[in-house]
């Protein structure tokens, strides 16, 4: 038997200091194999450190858990395969007095400056152990700063040493929120997702929930970028990712072991070379959309020089069209809503996003926010008028499974025009009912 194929089959949990053995690889082999990739081993490392008197005291095997859980939906997902190794190490804390907030006591804590320090240490015994580059992580049990901040988790993209650290009380959807912004060549993975949007506020009142327009009169209402308190855009502002404020995490572990993907499939296609990304010009043309593995996870069109999302997003290169499952389908009662073979398909909706950094990082155009049952036959989800365009989602089921169909016509058309007329109605109906309007 193999080094190999012993990690695969050996999930320990050791002694303080050393180094136990667990994998993620064994629910994707079959896919992985049928689908004929290779995909790169993914080497990753977790330290659990915790202060002798940490009030939040966790131990290893519930942190080597969650870890596993999320490579294993990783390798489910994106047919990545991996291994983990883990360690539970018991440190003095370098930040002896600190007041928590949260818990309104003052206590000892680790500054992430330690962990960092204590990450890079450890790295060359790691990799040799582990025969090649290694994501360190490190999950500290007790109060973990950036400055005076206290925060879930951060990643680290550095080529040369590629880390993540996550404080105690981070959860599932933080452990894959790290990591996946160190998936992706050189580490460089996923960015967050932004989110455009028709709400807007005016005096403290909600005047305007939902609008359907072409984007350049959108933007001329005043519809724009969800900002944060700093008055930057809300970097985790998307209800369709893990990238940003998606609740996906609530059934992506326990009994409910799914193959439903927590990111769009635009980021899908970016960690996940198996599926397409097609550049394809803004005029008339159909593009089935999938988030099947090697199908086509979206199409991208090249923003042209002064083009008006650059008036929000000055590093905006490309207009794109993918698919994503909305909140809605996590909060709808069931305990587990993806368990469906065919879940990502019917719970999915064509959306429209906007693309720069190579498609690292993203923003989705939801100033209409449609669910899945609300979607037509035929839906105008984008208009524009500088590309004389208007996309229309087609959703249909066909075999039992719900297949997703982008339609660009060109604005100036019968056809377009009425598409688009006939979505600001059904937004503006909308609008209405949740403005409360009679």
């Amino acid at each position: 038997m193999t080094r190999r194929e012993v990690l695969r089959v050996a999930p320990l949990t050791l002694a303080t200091g050393m180094i136990g053995w667990m994998t993620a690889v064994e629910e994707r082999q079959q896919t992985e194999s049928s689908a004929g990739a290779d995909p790169n081993l993914l080497r990753i490392h977790l330290s659990v450190l915790e202060p002798p008197d940490s009030t939040n005291p966790g131990g290893l095997e519930p942190r080597q858990q969650k870890m596993h859980d999320v490579l294993a939906h990783l390798g489910r997902v994106a047919g990545i395969a991996s291994i983990l190794s883990a360690e539970r190490r018991t440190v003095q804390p370098d930040i002896p007095q600190y007041y928590n907030v949260r818990s309104g006591r003052v206590e000892a804590c680790l500054s992430r400056q330690w962990v960092n320090d204590h990450l890079t240490q450890r790295r060359t015994e790691v990799e040799r152990a582990l025969g090649g580059r290694v994501i360190m992580g490190a999950w500290a049990n007790g109060l973990l700063l950036e400055g005076n901040e206290v925060r879930a988790g951060v990643a680290y993209l550095d080529s040369e040493n590629p880390r993540f650290v996550l404080s105690g009380n981070a959860g599932m959807r933080a452990c894959m929120h790290e990591l996946l912004h160190l998936l992706g060549p050189d580490f460089q993975g996923l960015g967050h997702q932004w989110r455009f949007t028709a709400r807007r506020i005016v005096d403290g009142e909600l005047v305007q929930a939902h609008a359907m327009d072409t984007i350049q009169q959108l933007l001329r209402g005043g519809c724009g970028l969800q900002m944060g308190a700093n008055g930057l855009p809300e970097e985790y502002a998307s209800l369709y990712s893990v990238m940003g404020a998606s609740k996906f995490h609530k059934v992506m572990s326990g009994e409910c072991q799914t193959s439903t993907p927590p990111i769009t499939s635009l980021e899908l296609g970016f960690i996940d070379q198996r599926r397409r990304i097609e550049e394809v010009p803004a005029t008339p043309g159909r593009y089935e959309l999938s988030y099947d593995v090697n199908g086509r996870a979206g199409v991208v069109i090249d923003l042209p020089e002064g083009h008006m999302l650059r008036q929000i997003i000055p590093e905006a290169e490309q207009l794109c069209f993918g698919l994503a499952i909305p909140d809605v389908a996590y909060n709808s009662g069931h305990n587990c809503p993806a368990a469906d073979p065919h879940h990502a398909s019917y719970q999915s909706i064509l959306l429209p996003f906007v693309r720069w950094d190579s498609g690292r990082k993203s923003a989705v155009l939801d100033n209409a926010s449609p669910w899945p049952w609300d979607i037509q036959e035929r839906t105008a989800v984008y208009a524009d008028e500088q590309l004389d365009l208007v996309a229309v989602a087609e959703r249909r089921e066909y075999n039992g499974k719900w297949r997703h169909v982008v339609e660009f016509l060109p604005l100036s058309s019968k056809e377009g025009q009425q598409l688009l007329d006939d979505s600001r109605r059904r937004a503006e109906e909308r609008n209405s009912l949740m403005l409360g309007d009679e």
